[in-house]
């Protein structure tokens, strides 16, 4: 069962990354884009935990890192690392309110460019620190949360009806 979920979630964030890679390019502001790819799996994460968001993370991560020109592995180990940490929240932080998006979103998005910037400073000589804390973090955590509340109120309204026909089909089921 886990694994299925795994493959599912993953081919979810492939499609993601792709849309990312491809149509993102042309909503960008001041050359930043929203990370479509980290907003599902903070959602994923938070419903699903830390071995079927690691596993998602860690797929898509691999199939940025071939679209893009970050080493192999790079992308692979920030999502792998962000679904775990945020998978162990799973049951204690409730995702049933709109100020979810509003809080986990900056936070998360702010643990990926620390973990980002510390991957690229052990891996290279020249990381620069106002390269990565520039504007375009504030530009990158809004834009998360924008459009993180749409998908979020777009996956609630998904899980919502998938929770309501699983619990008909288990009260038939019980008969």
């Amino acid at each position: 069962m886990m694994f299925r979920k795994s493959f599912l979630y993953s081919l979810l964030l492939i499609f993601a990354a792709l849309l990312q890679a491809t149509l993102f390019t042309y909503l960008s502001i001041l050359d930043t884009k929203p990370d479509l790819v980290l907003i599902l799996l903070v959602f994923i994460s938070l419903y699903q935990g830390c071995n079927v968001s690691q596993i998602s993370g860690f797929i898509s991560g691999l199939v940025e890192d071939c679209i893009s020109l970050a080493p192999l592995g790079f992308h692979a180990f920030v999502r792998a690392l962000m679904g775990f940490l945020v998978g162990l929240f799973k049951d204690k932080i409730s995702v049933n309110t709109v100020v979810f998006p509003l809080v986990i979103i900056p936070v998360v998005t702010l643990c990926k460019y620390c973990v980002s910037f510390l991957l690229s400073f052990i891996f290279t000589t020249g990381a620069d620190l106002r390269s990565f804390f520039s504007i375009k973090l504030p530009v990158e955590i809004g834009y998360n949360v924008a459009i993180g509340l749409v998908v979020y109120l777009i996956l609630r309204l998904f899980v919502l009806s998938t929770d309501n026909a699983n619990q008909r089909y288990k009260s038939d089921y019980d008969k």
